[in-house]
């Protein structure tokens, strides 16, 4: 196909040396191309420039004299004009540019103006391109969500090591302290009762925390699958005071379960329990001797209000923020007690999966409350 120059084109040194040879390979180009002259008309367009152009609205089988910027309009390039000005002083312009169509959703364009300069340099005309990137954006954004999901389980895999190496570290030092009392000959048999009854407290808390941490993991790993039934939340606070009780008797402090007998809310079992197992740990741990931990309810509209209440240390208003963010938190309690620097940020996740939120009240020196809320049955 020989190419004609438009009369605005017609001593125009540069378009005219477009060989047949240079004709095919234009229009065989990977990209919808057009040619624009100074004046901002269209004087030339590939096959595939005809066909996007068409796709996306403009319907016209001549070519020729087109004004550049009602053809672009259907791509929806606010700055055509700019752009065109910018290409025509010299300077190439390259862009990706989202798009919404009506029958196919999001569509990805990278589009580029690059100025047309002859043999003694004069700029000549704009060549415009463009190119659907929609799958390789897509593609992109999978590998993306990808390395952050690996990131992601890598540091579960951290936090997960961190947890076994200074979490279960104390309480299997404490029980092999009991089991050493025992081997003692002559030992008084209330003090054998008595060390048993502290064995068999601490295997449970324990075993306990082992299958919280590893049902959480394999929350992360897998998914998190919400079994969502009618659940009696005082019964829950109960199971946990009692899973704590050595923890609270250690320190002589007393947890008080104020929850109504008909709190019945909507939630997974293993969840709820795993977030009051950390919030009543939590305010043992930051509650000196003789302290007094409350949890009680309220309910509001459709929902029931969750505090767990204590007299403890409180928390600096600086400090608030970093609660709920993974490893960012991380404070010795009121007898040295570690922690991982997560339990807070698991509780965050686990209530936002159940349709809650979850805030804090606290002063210094004064104590501090943890609200959460959950759906009514």
């Amino acid at each position: 196909m020989n190419f004609q120059p438009t009369k605005n084109m017609q001593n125009n040194n540069s378009f005219t040396l477009l060989t047949n040879q240079m004709q095919a390979w234009f229009d065989a180009a990977p990209q919808a191309s057009y040619l624009i002259d100074m004046n901002g008309m269209i004087f030339r367009v590939n096959n595939l420039g005809k066909e996007y152009a068409q796709n996306y609205g403009f319907r016209t089988p001549i070519w020729e004299n087109i004004p550049h910027l009602a053809m672009t309009e259907f791509f929806k390039i606010s700055n055509a004009k700019e752009y065109f000005e910018e290409a025509s002083n010299g300077k190439k312009i390259s862009f990706e540019h989202k798009i919404q169509q009506k029958y196919v959703g999001e569509v990805w364009l990278e589009i580029e103006y690059i100025p047309l300069i002859d043999t003694t340099q004069k700029i000549t005309g704009i060549t415009l391109t463009v190119q659907d990137i929609t799958i390789r954006k897509k593609a992109k954004a999978k590998i993306l969500a990808q390395k952050n999901e690996l990131q992601e389980l890598n540091k579960v895999k951290d936090r997960l090591f961190s947890v076994i190496s200074h979490d279960f570290r104390s309480p299997l030092a404490a029980l092999r302290s009991f089991f050493n009392l025992l081997k003692i000959q002559d030992i008084d048999p209330k003090q054998i009762q008595y060390i048993l009854q502290k064995i068999d407290i601490q295997l449970a808390t324990t075993t306990d925390f082992l299958d919280n941490i590893l049902f959480w993991t394999k929350s992360q790993m897998n998914g998190l699958q919400l079994e969502r039934k009618e659940l009696s939340l005082k019964d829950i606070v109960n199971n946990v005071a009692n899973l704590l009780l050595y923890n609270s008797q250690e320190k002589n402090i007393e947890i008080q379960n104020l929850i109504q007998e008909d709190n019945v809310v909507l939630a997974d079992l293993n969840t709820l329990h795993l977030v009051l197992r950390n919030l009543i740990g939590n305010s043992v741990k930051f509650t000196p001797q003789n302290g007094t931990i409350k949890v009680y309810s309220k309910i509001e509209n459709d929902m029931v209000h969750i505090a767990v209440q204590d007299n403890g240390v409180g928390i600096r208003e600086e400090e608030k923020e970093k609660l709920f963010l993974m490893g960012k938190y991380s404070k010795k309690g009121t007898e040295q007690e570690t922690g991982h620097g997560f339990g807070l940020w698991i509780c965050k996740d686990f209530i936002e999966k159940n349709n809650g939120t979850i805030w804090i009240e606290s002063q210094v020196n004064q104590g501090t409350i943890f609200w959460f809320t959950l759906p009514l049955k």
